[in-house]
């Protein structure tokens, strides 16, 4: 509460005082002359108070022109000192590439700190960017009075420093130069088997709370599929500088970026305890067909740049076990209808690896499709959003087309991962959607599981359209 609000209260509650009393016309002229004054003082600050407000509002109004031209003299050292110390930084702001690509893309995530601040965002390959590189950058943005914050995280992978003995290490994960309301955020990609990773924010920084929820990289850990640089000229600076070079499909990873790493220690367990798990089955000599098949699947998809999520059984593995389940027999994957056109249809037509056999339905209702390859059956599931319930459904198939299936979740957003040493997709309430089909024992494996039992599973008439192109 500011000096001026405090003050209206105690005049208010002075009046309230006043006239609740015996009377306000009982009261002597030293009580009458009070409350002449106190009004005197209320009407004085009423109006301090409006042009307070107005003062406020200019100064809100006025603040990110100023800011931005500052902004703009800092990147342009930034990018100099950059220049002059070979250090290879590359642009990821969102904003400053939606207007470098000349598209105005929907749903681009901002990068501000409220309306107060003026953020640009870069990053750094760690492997290229040196401690002491970081050292000269902020040397020499001193002279232009930012200040240098960093934010440290434990290294994503360990290293061997004796036979059989790793140790983890700490490294910087993100720089923030900061002058007033002027803010340069430097990312660091590690590089993690095929994929870059970026860690969240730490919460000992000054300003992290305001950060999380302003930034678009750093309120959680993420990680991108490698991506090509680019020189394009950035106009305001009248400079060059790196972007990615399909700033389209940066974004789109960028809404999906948020990484969740898989429970290895719970899977450790799990292992241990059930060590002989499918061991037995006919499937398990299967396993690594599975492993082939899906990341066939992912790798197409990613060819064509459509969204795809591991489903089902696939992510009941790689939530519970961190891999694949050895007694499984097929492989599930999850496309909202609304991402589906010919070219997925057309990418399995007649594939000789993974061919398209059956079509059901239609992209409108209950599309599902089935492949076949790797000695094995492959489903992708076409989930229909249904806003009004802020949820989703897909339809499968009962045995022998005996009828038609369907799966009802609560709507999700969907989050990145690592599965069989690469990035896939899977829902951010994982859990959530585990405990819905297979109840809340979904630790305790069964090998005998029935997909018709499911939890969120019910009848929908018969089966629709279908279309046959090969046998299985």
């Amino acid at each position: 509460m500011s000096v001026i609000e405090s003050e209206k209260s105690c005049c208010c509650e002075y009046f309230e005082q006043l006239w609740c009393t015996s009377g306000f016309r009982k009261h002597s002229r030293k009580t009458f002359k009070l409350f002449t004054v106190c009004f005197i003082v209320f009407a004085f600050l009423l109006v301090a108070s409006l042009f307070q407000k107005q003062g406020e509002m200019a100064l809100t109004t006025e603040r990110p022109h100023v800011e931005l031209s500052k902004l703009l003299k800092g990147i342009s050292v930034f990018l100099d000192v950059c220049n002059q110390l070979n250090i290879s930084v590359f642009l990821i702001d969102p904003s400053a590439l939606s207007e470098l690509d000349g598209s105005k893309l929907p749903n681009v995530p901002k990068n501000t700190i409220n309306s107060r601040y003026q953020v640009q965002t870069f990053g750094a390959l760690e492997r290229h960017f040196l401690a002491d590189d970081a050292f000269h950058i902020a040397k020499v943005l001193k002279s232009l009075k930012y200040k240098q914050f960093v934010s440290q995280g434990v290294h994503p992978q360990s290293v061997t420093v004796l036979p059989g003995e790793r140790v983890s290490l700490n490294r910087t994960q993100h720089y923030f130069f900061v002058r007033n309301h002027v803010v340069i955020q430097l990312v660091v990609f590690f590089e993690r088997k095929g994929y870059l990773w970026y860690g969240g924010l730490d919460a000992s920084l000054p300003f992290s709370a305001s950060l999380r929820h302003g930034v678009a990289f750093g309120k959680f850990p993420g990680a991108f599929n490698r991506f090509r640089l680019q020189n394009r000229y950035w106009a305001p600076l009248n400079k060059t500088v790196q972007t990615p070079e399909n700033i389209n499909q940066f974004f789109k990873d960028l809404h999906v970026s948020r990484f969740v790493e898989c429970d290895m220690k719970a899977a450790r367990q799990f292992q241990e305890k059930y060590s002989k798990l499918g061991k037995s089955s006919k499937h398990y000599g299967n396993i690594a067909y599975r492993a082939d098949a899906a990341l066939y699947v992912q790798r197409v998809m990613r060819k064509l740049q459509k969204t795809i999520w591991i489903a089902d059984g696939l992510l009941l593995g790689w939530y519970r076990q961190c891999g694949l389940m050895p007694h499984d027999f097929d492989a599930d994957f999850g496309m909202w209808a609304e991402d589906y056109d010919s070219t997925v249809k057309e990418a399995f037509e007649g594939n000789p690896f993974l061919q398209l056999c059956i079509v059901w339905g239609k992209e409108s209702d209950s599309l599902q499709f089935a492949l076949w390859g790797y000695k094995m059956k492959v489903d992708i599931f076409f989930y229909y959003k249904d806003q009004k319930n802020n949820s989703a459904w897909y339809s499968s198939t009962k045995e022998n087309n005996a009828g038609k299936l369907k799966s009802t979740v609560p709507m999700f957003d969907l989050c990145t991962t690592e599965f069989l040493d690469e990035l896939f997709l899977v829902p951010c309430n994982t859990l959530e959607l585990l405990e819905l089909e297979y109840g809340k024992e979904w630790m305790i494996p069964k090998t005998d599981f029935n997909y018709e039992n499911a939890k969120n599973i019910e009848n929908n008439g018969i089966v629709g359209q279908e279309v046959r192109l090969c046998q299985f």
